[in-house]
């Protein structure tokens, strides 16, 4: 992930000045998901982004996914997004907003999702769900992964075929990694992945984003409330307050993905460092 030029890690966004206000019925702005953000994000990094509730997190990953446009538009702002080698200046796009076909295109090739619900459909199989994060992307079977393998990888080859409805909500939430990873993103964005999890699958479910990170080489962007576990696992982490960034802070990430590990491994050794009291009473599915 070193460009040429002194071994920097590429960057990946760029933004400058990007606010997002909310209005009423009557066009005047009653909120400020952010505030004059500006923040770069590089290739292969793995970004923790945290703070209380209504601190601007969600409307930030929001905006990285494409799936809100920074108001006013146009601004004084600069939205920028590298991919595949090439620089996008967002600014048209965004003007024509979220349902662009450049926006959707980026959306459908190279944004992978991991939501705090789920968003998987209960009737099909965990196979049949990863499957869908296939459908709308333009990328050809070369450049793609195969939806068993990856959920063998994640540790969930022999539920693959099982119904959703029949997993555990940490099962369910692995196979929305899988999901968001199959298609080989170049950033997964996962938005309280954890906050409905036991702690066992909250260990699981951080392995998973730690593999996509350092495995597959996705930069992960994850949103929480966990303040204090994600410089666990993060090389960096910002902290979000009334929609601006109010603390940024280079980590020395304790817990590294080792030659020889799987989930498994990764999450018992990540249970171990951050909640030591329980670890050894955790039941891993």
């Amino acid at each position: 992930m070193d460009d040429s030029e002194g071994g920097r890690l590429m960057m990946m966004y760029g933004l400058r000045d990007i606010s997002k206000e909310f209005r009423n019925s009557e066009g005047n702005v009653v909120a400020r998901g952010c505030d004059d953000v500006s923040l770069e994000i590089s290739q292969g990094e793995f970004l923790a982004v945290t703070g209380e509730s209504g601190s601007g997190k969600s409307t930030l990953l929001s905006m990285l996914g494409f799936l809100a446009t920074p108001e006013p538009v146009p601004g004084k702002g600069q939205f920028l997004f590298h991919v595949d080698g090439t620089e996008v200046d967002l600014a048209d796009a965004l003007r024509e907003g979220i349902g662009s076909a450049s926006l959707s295109a980026l959306r459908a090739n190279h944004v992978g999702f991991v939501f705090q619900n789920f968003h998987l459909l209960n009737h099909l199989t965990g196979t049949a769900n990863v499957e869908l994060g296939l459908r709308f992307t333009a990328k050809g079977r070369d450049d793609v992964d195969d939806p068993a393998e990856v959920l063998a990888f994640l540790g969930m080859g022999g539920l693959s075929g099982k119904k959703v409805r029949d997993l555990s909500g940490g099962q369910k939430q692995r196979i929305s990694v899988a999901r968001a990873l199959v298609k080989r993103p170049a950033v997964i964005l996962a938005d309280e992945p954890t906050g409905n999890l036991d702690t066992a699958n909250k260990c699981l479910v951080l392995a998973s984003l730690l593999i996509a990170n350092k495995l597959y080489g996705a930069t992960v962007i994850l949103v929480t409330h966990e303040i204090e576990h994600p410089p666990r696992v993060a090389d960096r982490s910002i902290v979000m307050r009334d929609g601006k960034i109010t603390e940024e802070k280079a980590l020395a990430p304790v817990i590294r993905r080792e030659k020889n590990d799987n989930v498994l491994s990764l999450a018992q050794r990540i249970a171990d460092d951050c909640y030591p009291h329980v670890a050894d009473q955790l039941k891993w599915d």
